[in-house]
């Protein structure tokens, strides 16, 4: 969980500083295991 906090910081910070938007717009967030990296509903999802 903790490595996943640490992605979405620096996805955060780089999308503030490299691309200019608002800090107060984003919010890091990680989920690690959580969450499905892609849905069972098809082949794909599943392969």
């Amino acid at each position: 969980m903790a490595l996943s906090k640490r992605r979405a910081e620096a996805v955060s910070t780089a999308l503030t500083s490299q691309h200019g938007i608002a800090a107060n717009r984003l919010a890091a967030f990680g989920v690690a295991e959580l969450t499905s990296v892609a849905s069972n509903a098809e082949e794909a999802g599943r392969a």
